[in-house]
């Protein structure tokens, strides 16, 4: 009873909460760990914190329970240098700071087999617009919240470790704004998906790893969201999003290494988020994307060990075609620029990282880490969207250009615990 109260909680905390997540809509990493050390994690061996990453990584380790919490602090900025009412005051979404709680368990069955479950907030992104005086945002409010639960098993044989993972994701997506002409002002939609994690690890030598990581994508739609708001916006000439409610989470495979440096450890990764090949993202113009991160750690005594990390990501956004034509063809493409920089803004690139851990006594310690996002500033083209709003206005149809510009940086903070049984 116990565990499914604190279940429950978890899984209530991350829902109600959104954010604007990292590489795209996905956090770094969650653990606080691995985000202390720029996101690496495929060939990390962090206990109980492993079963939110590469199953394979969990063969062999203690039984042991890891909880931590983030504490998840977005800024993001915003204005239209040219538009229907010709404003250009800057904008600042109203989203507040998000909660993001995790718990793992893992325990050895035998020398050979280990098995274990994450329930942990993994990605998520919104905005907040209702309180901004521009029209240009049209009040806009998006929040898109997941959690995922996965049950690790890990085999481990000589050298070799391989481990699969099913995975469920809960996800809930809400997207409201008021243009004047239409509104959508619905409540929050959820859905389910089912896929799996299979990573396979090598320990060349005692101080070198080599990891293999690949996540399957998972099926998601949102039922009145993203379909009905692109039909008020009279995408397609009002049928829509081709792919409608759908908003798949990605398929994702990377590589990682794993070094030890005498008293420090030192982590790589580099891995593919294929947000181009799922349905949702694809037709918002969202690309595969490259992540590279690099971690360090070093243990300074018995008690204390201080990590520091990057990670830099490729902005997985493109910019469309939305400038005015005569013909209106470029209305899709400013549309799609005006969602994606206005509701789901993930296009932040670096990061830097740093945390420690301490050890209060032999088998428990206390982690913790600081992640910066750095400020980064895009501009997409939205005209040919503003002059159709502007139907109505014939002395603004002579508009030939615009924008909506967008700053966006991050700070935040995990504390964790972990407990060797």
């Amino acid at each position: 009873m116990t565990k499914k109260i604190v279940l429950s909680a978890i899984a209530a905390s991350v829902m109600a909460s959104s954010a604007l997540a990292t590489n795209g809509d996905n956090l770094i990493a969650t653990g606080a760990k691995a985000r202390a050390m720029g996101g690496t994690q495929i060939a990390a061996s962090f206990g109980a914190e492993s079963a939110m990453y590469n199953p394979a990584m969990i063969a062999g380790a203690k039984d042991s329970l890891s909880a931590s919490v983030t504490y998840f602090d977005p800024s993001v900025e915003t204005y239209q240098s040219s538009n229907i009412t010709s404003q250009t005051a800057l904008e600042t979404s109203a989203t507040a700071a998000s909660i993001i709680p995790n718990l793992t368990y893992v325990k050895s069955i035998n020398k050979d087999l280990t098995v274990g479950l994450a329930v942990y907030g993994s990605a998520g992104m919104g905005t907040d617009w209702t309180s901004a005086n521009q029209t240009s945002t049209y009040k806009m409010r998006t929040a898109l919240s997941l959690l995922k639960v996965a049950v690790p098993v890990a085999y481990k044989t000589g050298a070799l470790s391989i481990g699969i993972a099913p995975v469920l994701l809960k996800g809930e997506l809400d997207i409201n704004f008021n243009t004047g002409g239409s509104s959508q002002d619905t409540a929050r939609s959820d859905d389910m998906g089912f896929g799996f994690e299979l990573g396979v690890n090598y320990e060349v030598n005692k101080d070198l790893n080599v990891a293999a990581l690949y996540k399957s994508e998972l099926a998601m739609e949102y039922t009145n969201q993203i379909g009905s708001a692109s039909k008020l916006f009279n995408v397609n000439s009002g049928s829509g999003i081709a792919s409608g409610d759908k908003l798949n989470q990605p398929a994702e495979m990377g590589l990682g290494v794993s070094y030890k440096l005498g008293k420090g450890v030192l982590n790589a990764d580099f891995k593919q988020v294929n947000w181009g090949d799922a349905e949702g993202y694809a037709d918002f113009a969202w690309e595969n994307q490259t992540v590279m991160a690099i971690g360090y750690s070093h243990m300074l005594n018995d008690a204390l060990t201080l990590r520091v990390g990057y990670n830099k990501a490729d902005n997985p956004i493109a910019e469309l075609d939305g400038s005015s034509t005569a013909t209106g063809a470029n209305y899709n493409n400013a549309v799609i620029n005006f969602f994606n920089i206005t509701g789901f803004p993930g296009v932040v690139e670096e990061h830097i990282t740093l945390g420690a851990s301490y050890a209060v006594k032999k088998g428990f310690d206390i982690d913790f880490a600081l992640v910066l996002a750095s400020e980064t500033t895009n501009s997409y083209s939205i005209a040919e969207m503003a002059d159709a709003f502007d139907d109505n206005n014939p002395a603004n149809q002579t508009q030939t250009t615009g924008s909506i510009n967008n700053t966006h940086s991050q700070i935040s903070y995990t504390v964790g615990v972990n407990y060797n049984f």
